[in-house]
């Protein structure tokens, strides 16, 4: 592998660096990533393409990514280790990886793809890795490692989108830039639209029973669990479709279904992981937007259909998407307060559906005769690792697997051990495939 050095500057004003407050989204992630500790690479997330052979030269992408990154301030942005704070700099140095494409350039990308994100991200080195698969002096594939500090999952298709523009030499439409999303979020008008969903936030929380509200990342003992299973995205997609709601929601219902069924204490409400790009602002922005979305289990009616449950479930979480966007650091003081003063309810159950391409499952509805062969059923649960910190008593993620469903879930041993996690898992899989045969 070589790697390139090249010194990158912006249009204009060359001569100052601006500094500025964390975005909203980017302060959520700021105190987990402080609490993980500046050496964790496990929030490090990839962008990558592979491109038509004889398009492109080695010297001309080196050119096209420099107007990119000059064009891109979160690109140009490093972070103070000291408190929330980012500086957008005029010039900086762009680190370039090249690797030899060899016999199948897929492969090569998947390792630049690994070498991009293989380190932790420092907080004072921009928070983007550039990368590029060369044959011959020519461009194949190209790979941009970045940290969660500054992007999401569902960033990646923009942010693919606009490396893709810049290497093709395509005009591209203006996307918002992390500095006018600081000044808009600064502005009057969005600190009363801040005020007024916490407010909502309070008085939601104030009709749920008091538990033991939100954790701060601690150290224990941790194990990430993951199941594989093609029926349970079969089953999800086929109630989605006749419920006419999401398979976001369906996953939800479920879960939460399945730990009033097995956990001691089940909790009253969740915390949703969301991307907020349902906001006209955020719709194509190629940043961090995710903020935390409260989500109050519904009750289910004795002797109710699942299918009706399922559409309550899709209502009360598209509440809590819509108002997931507020400041964080004044939402932390307010549920820490609460906390403190044992008056919050328990605040320590988390879902993300992570998959940043949620229409890989549409069609499987035409599969539900696969649910009827039991040897094609039933999905393995996996212990993929441990951990010895983290700030949650469950976290289920729903991550990506194409035409499967892959949901992983990191618990607290001290309270779900891992096989109560297995349960579970196991649990909404063989719930979801009984109520979508129920039809």
């Amino acid at each position: 592998m070589v790697e390139l050095r090249a010194s990158v500057g912006v249009r204009g004003d060359r001569t100052a660096s601006r500094q500025l407050p964390l975005t909203w989204a980017q302060a959520n992630m700021w105190e987990s990533i402080q609490a993980l500790g500046s050496g964790t690479r496990r929030l490090n997330l990839v962008a990558f393409k592979l491109l038509p052979a004889g398009t492109l030269t080695v010297e001309r992408a080196v050119a096209r990514l420099g107007t990119f990154v000059s064009g891109f301030d979160i690109a140009r942005t490093t972070f103070d280790a000291h408190g929330p704070s980012q500086v957008l700099w005029p010039d900086i140095e762009l680190g370039l990886r090249l690797v030899e494409a060899g016999e199948d350039p897929s492969v090569a990308l998947d390792a630049l793809s690994a070498t991009v994100t293989a380190e932790p991200f420092a907080l004072d080195e921009p928070p983007i890795r550039l990368g590029l698969v060369v044959d011959d002096g020519q461009v194949r594939g190209f790979a941009a490692g970045v940290s969660h500090l500054a992007f999401d999952g569902r960033s990646i298709r923009p942010l693919r989108r606009l490396v893709d523009a810049a290497l093709s030499g395509t005009d591209t439409a203006a996307t918002l830039q992390t500095g006018e999303l600081v000044r808009l979020e600064t502005s009057p008008d969005m600190r009363a639209w801040s005020t007024a969903t916490l407010d909502r936030w309070l008085a939601a929380l104030a009709s749920l029973p008091v538990g033991g509200g939100l954790r701060r990342t601690a150290p224990g003992a941790f194990t990430e669990s993951v199941l594989r299973s093609r029926a349970l995205a079969v089953a999800a997609r086929t109630v989605a479709v006749r419920a006419s709601v999401s398979s976001t929601s369906v996953l939800l219902a479920a879960l939460t279904t399945i730990l009033r069924e097995a956990v001691a204490e089940p909790p009253s409400a969740l915390l949703l992981v969301s991307d907020n790009r349902h906001h006209r602002q955020l719709a194509d922005f190629a940043g961090i937007a995710a903020g935390n979305a409260l989500y109050r289990i519904p009750h289910r009616a004795p002797g109710s259909d699942f299918d009706t449950y399922v559409r309550h479930a899709h209502l009360s979480a598209a509440r809590g998407y819509a108002r997931a966007r507020y400041d964080s650091h004044r939402w932390r003081e307010l549920l820490f307060g609460l906390t403190s003063r044992g008056s919050a309810p328990d605040l320590s159950y988390y879902f993300n559906d992570a998959r940043a391409d949620p229409t890989a499952w549409d069609g499987l509805e035409d599969h539900l005769d696969e649910l009827r062969d039991l040897d094609r059923t039933g999905g393995e649960v996996v212990t993929r690792g441990h951990r010895d910190m983290n700030d949650a008593t469950m976290f289920v993620s729903v991550e990506e697997a194409g035409s499967s469903a892959q949901l992983a879930a990191t618990s607290d041993d001290a309270v779900i051990p891992p096989e109560l996690a297995r349960a579970v898992l196991h649990g909404v899989e063989r719930f979801l495939v009984r109520a979508a045969l129920a039809a």
